[in-house]
């Protein structure tokens, strides 16, 4: 079995499990349309997200 890397949770102090309403709500529009300032913020979320996947994935 895999080990989870618990630096992982630490994405968790960020609050980016927010971003998981954004991808169910962009299947279905109707639901919410974020203002821009949640809309920025939510982006700012996937960019440290990205940002963090991507140094775990070129360190050896």
């Amino acid at each position: 079995m895999a080990e989870i890397d618990p630096e992982f949770m630490e994405l968790f102090d960020y609050d980016v499990d927010i971003l998981t309403a954004y991808a169910v709500e962009a299947r279905y529009p109707t639901l919410h349309e974020p203002e821009e300032e949640e809309a920025e913020n939510a982006i700012k979320l996937a960019e440290l997200v990205l940002k963090f996947v991507n140094s775990k994935l070129t360190s050896p």
